[in-house]
């Protein structure tokens, strides 16, 4: 989902922009030539190439990529992918709580954490590999883009494979730091600290809790979705990393 091959349509996006920046600038009052006509056409040659393509292209790469990869892969390639995704997970949950350590402001820390998480959501991003969350994303699009009966099995699989994956991915990074790194004090203060909260629910417990947990489980994966989806809009690297640098700070501070 990370190489698209659509190009937006200059007839489109370049009408669009045109209207951005005044109808009257580009195309003249009503009543215009057929030489004011030619003149808006050089002035429209004249705009910047859009640099990112538009919300229902991405649609349309996410819902190929994803049959691709629900058809395509077998079922050794997805467990790879989904180890490697959860191990970049960790990597940046790892570099989040690193870089964030011993920041007494709280804003500060919040931003240096989301920068660090940051980079293990930008590694699944580039590197291709099967992220649960970001399957969320694409699958949908798929089911909705194709025939949902047919590829529904396959779907179904590649989910349940790469949340199995994530997790082990993550517990054979955990546990490599774990036995040959040693951060100090402040590293295991923020982790204890982050730990709690994400464990907060458990103390209400009941139904409460279960529900308080999952209604914020959902909204943190809304955010890191739209991650995803923004990534895809990106042409260049920095444009597929700005989106994902704001929307996972965003995630990590609430």
């Amino acid at each position: 989902m990370h190489g698209c091959r659509y190009e937006s349509r200059p007839g489109m996006w370049r009408g669009t922009g045109a209207r951005m920046v005044g109808s009257d600038r580009l195309f003249g009052p009503a009543g215009s030539t057929e030489t004011d006509v030619g003149q808006m056409d050089d002035r429209l040659d004249d705009l910047p190439e859009t640099q990112h393509l538009s919300a229902d292209v991405v649609l349309l790469e996410m819902a190929e990529v994803g049959a691709r990869r629900a058809v395509s892969l077998t079922t050794l390639q997805v467990a790879v992918l989904s180890i490697m995704a959860g191990a970049f997970i960790a990597v940046g949950a790892l570099f989040s709580t690193l870089v964030a350590s011993g920041v007494e402001t709280v804003g500060v820390q919040r931003l240096l954490e989301g920068f660090g998480f940051s980079v293990g959501f930008f590694l699944v991003i580039m590197s291709g590999s099967l992220l649960f969350t970001e399957v969320n994303v694409e699958m949908p699009a798929t089911l909705l883009d194709g025939d949902a009966r047919t590829l529904a099995s396959r779907v179904a699989k590649l989910w349940v494979l790469a949340a199995v994956g994530n997790l082990i991915g993550a517990w054979l990074v955990g546990q490599a730091v774990d036995a040959t790194s040693d951060f100090g004090p402040e590293y295991d203060v923020l982790l204890r600290e982050v730990v709690d909260a994400k464990m907060r629910f458990r103390e209400i417990g009941g139904a409460e809790g279960w529900l308080r947990a999952v209604l914020s489980g959902m909204l943190g994966n809304w955010l890191v979705g739209m991650a995803a989806f923004l990534a895809v809009m990106g042409r260049t690297i920095i444009g597929k990393y700005i989106p994902i640098f704001l929307l996972v700070t965003a995630f990590v501070a609430s």
